[in-house]
């Protein structure tokens, strides 16, 4: 059986953001690592997100479900708000480049299309002009723009039809 993620407020916060995500982890990471452990923040809020609304929520423990086919069960309830659902898609294709292609770097990747994927207005013109040649930087300002957004009705409780 596959490992589930821990899946309460408290470890979500204190195993995985807190520890594996800060500005100096994310500096100091090999890009593999920071791209794998993006995607993993995102799923586990999606998780998250599932449980809390399905009836049966243990059959995302019981089935080996895909990131995407999770994505795509949380948007068809209402649950991804559809405006963030291409930039975690990119973060999906960005992810799947790095574990399929030994020789993929963010350098060679344009992460400048994932923060304007998000639609920050001028924000996402002034963080690409300031972050251009630091993609790492990019992807990390998007990652936490994404956890932003999906932790309010994570960790407020605020979940269901038009809650986000």
């Amino acid at each position: 059986m596959k490992k589930q993620h821990p899946l309460t407020e408290d470890e979500f916060k204190q195993d995985y953001i807190d520890k594996y995500f800060r500005a100096k982890s994310l500096l100091d990471a090999d890009d593999l690592t920071v791209v794998v452990r993006a995607h993993l923040l995102i799923e586990i809020l999606i998780e998250i997100l599932l449980k809390k609304e399905l009836l049966k929520s243990d059959i995302l423990a019981d089935k080996d479900f895909t990131f995407y086919m999770k994505l795509m069960i949380a948007d068809s309830m209402g649950l991804i708000p559809s405006k963030l659902l291409p930039a975690i898609k990119k973060l999906n294709n960005i992810r799947n480049e790095f574990v399929h292609n030994i020789n993929t770097s963010l350098q060679n990747l344009d992460i400048r299309e994932l923060t304007e994927l998000l639609d920050v207005k001028d924000s996402s013109r002034k963080i690409n002009e300031q972050y251009k040649n630091n993609n790492k930087l990019l992807l990390g300002l998007a990652v936490w723009y994404l956890l932003g957004y999906l932790s309010v009705p994570v960790f407020s409780h605020k979940i269901g039809s038009g809650s986000i």
